[in-house]
């Protein structure tokens, strides 16, 4: 009997072991990514009539991850089987394979081995069924803060600008982007193409709307006998909403506070308190809310005169856009009321220049702060003195985003130099009357030329001498994008902070006017990453822009 149980249990772990994929134990951590080391029939086999092909890798892989990164073109409209026997994978087609047609198969990025590690590029398998193969080859390269994984989508069309409906339409040829964004296919025949980029969140080959980023071209492109090879298509990815706002809920927070939760975070200068009503289930006490700031990402808190207690009301709002444009459906919630005032001082909650938290840019010098309550313009404007280190008075304006906070631009500074603020926080009160007596001073420097680089250099081959164009440096490392508009053959954008830039120029035309169906406006991204550095000019940054007008 201990025999018959000893053996059921090895039999139980083996079968175990063999079903769940497991890394192994002990020695250093695996970061090396998987790497297909053989394939059957070699890449470029002419005359192949078997119903199967074969790829192994130097490792065991994840199985799930293979399953869905796995593209063949032309494609079949059956599954294909496939079979695994230890690194080595078998895929068997479910139809005869069509005569002197070339295949291709692409082993996606998303293929992992049992740490976790990615396949570092896209794994391409090229073979025909006749005496020769399709020598199209199309590269480029996906420009986004994520940019692997990305789905290309090849479209054979039989007409330049054709519209294509990405939402129903399966692509003809497939392939994925690399780690750094880039995509090659190979293999490909004669013909018009329409390419875009889509991030397939639903795995199904189509460009889902409002649920997949998606990069579009801005031209077609064509392989004939004399051009088999097309480099550098180039895509961004972007969202397109057409879902509209929702409120999701209504918080009582106190008699003159309230929390407005929204499914998606919405557009502050479209919020107008005069489109928000907030009347009681008699209909007879009617109001409008005295101001609103932003809160976390989805919410914003609406600020009242002061509600009554213990009472029913309704709150009705209509007008509000999401950052898409989207405007939300005229909505209606109610809520219920309890004795709880406000009674939370007034205080600073941030305050920071736009160089640093205690430093200003000479050149444009911005102070942004923030308060925990409702400000009225007017009173801020009375509480607020700026002054240099002899005490003169600077001149300043106030802009503001919502209720609680403000932007204070200055006039340019002194490199290298002092200013000092005051807020006298006595004369400042939120709708509830709390206020801090006290007055809140605080010093800021002013940065130099010495803080930032340079970026120069030439437009080659700019056809149109009328036609503007956008240069602009973006940040790999933060939100931080510069802009310079010019007519001329050479550009220069000064001040750039140090860090590294994706150089990018367009065309600048009418947004409003662009067909996001199927183009987006002419844009090229210079091939490097531009390194800036702090009082060195980064010069020679040439762009061949003659696509663009193309």
């Amino acid at each position: 009997m201990k025999r018959v149980s000893s053996f059921l249990i090895l039999s139980i772990l083996i079968f175990w072991g063999c079903a769940n994929q497991l890394p192994p134990g002990g020695g250093p951590v695996d970061r090396e990514a998987p790497q297909i080391i053989r394939t059957f029939p070699e890449n470029g086999t002419l005359n192949y009539n078997k119903n199967f092909v074969e790829f192994e890798f130097n490792e065991y892989v994840n199985k799930r991850s293979v399953a869905n990164s796995i593209f063949i073109s032309p494609y079949f409209n059956e599954e294909i089987e496939q079979k695994w026997s230890g690194k080595k994978l078998r895929l068997i087609f479910p139809e005869k394979l069509k005569e002197n047609k070339t295949y291709v198969i692409s082993l996606g990025t998303d293929i992992s081995d049992l740490r976790g590690n990615k396949l570092n590029e896209t794994f391409t398998l090229t073979f025909s069924t006749g005496s020769k193969i399709d020598q199209g080859i199309i590269s480029g390269r996906v420009y986004d803060s994520k940019p692997d994984g990305i789905m290309i989508f090849f479209y054979l069309i039989d007409s330049l600008n054709k519209l294509v409906d990405y939402s129903k339409t399966k692509p003809a040829f497939v392939s994925q982007t690399s780690k750094d964004g880039s995509f090659i296919l190979t293999g490909l025949p004669e013909g018009i193409f329409r390419i875009i980029a889509v991030r397939d969140q639903m795995k199904n080959l189509l460009f889902n709307l409002n649920e997949d980023e998606i990069g579009l071209p801005f031209r077609d492109y064509e392989i004939t006998d004399t051009l088999r090879i097309i480099r550098n298509v180039q895509f961004e990815m972007m969202k397109i909403d057409t879902i509209k706002p929702v409120l999701n809920s209504v918080k009582f927070v106190d008699l003159n506070h309230l929390i407005l939760n929204f499914n998606e975070p919405v557009d502050l200068s479209t919020i107008n308190p005069a489109d928000i009503f907030i009347y009681d289930s008699t209909g007879i006490e009617i109001l409008n809310p005295a101001g609103f700031y932003s809160l976390e990402k989805n919410s914003l808190m609406l600020v009242t005169p002061k509600l009554h207690s213990e009472k029913d009301y309704i709150i009705s709002l209509k007008g509000i856009r999401d950052l898409n444009g989207n405007e939300i459906d005229s909505t209606i919630q109610t809520f219920y009321t309890e004795m709880i005032s406000d009674t939370i001082p007034l205080m600073i909650k941030m305050i920071q220049g736009n160089f640093s938290s205690s430093s200003l840019e000479y050149f444009i010098p911005e102070i942004e702060l923030s308060f925990n309550d409702l400000i009225y313009f007017n009173d801020f404007l009375s509480s607020f003195s700026v002054s240099d280190t002899l005490g003169n008075k600077l001149n300043f304006s106030v802009s503001r985003k919502d209720s609680a906070s403000f932007f204070v631009r200055l006039e340019p500074l002194k490199q290298k130099d002092k200013i000092l603020i005051k807020i006298n926080l006595s004369s400042l009160t939120d709708l509830a009357g709390n206020r801090l007596d006290s007055v809140f001073i605080k010093t800021f420097d002013t940065n130099s030329d010495a803080d930032y680089g340079l970026i120069s250099g030439n437009l080659i081959n700019k056809i149109s001498k009328d036609e503007k164009l956008l240069i602009e440096a973006k940040s790999l490392s933060s939100n931080k994008t510069y802009r310079v508009e010019t007519k001329e053959d050479k550009y220069q954008i000064k001040n750039v902070l140090p860090g590294n830039y994706f150089l990018k120029v367009s065309l600048k035309r009418d947004d409003s006017k662009n067909d996001f169906r199927n183009f987006t406006i002419p844009f090229i991204y210079h091939q490097d990453t531009i390194k800036v550095k702090s009082r060195w000019p980064t010069t020679d940054v040439n762009f061949n822009v003659e696509g663009l007008f193309r």
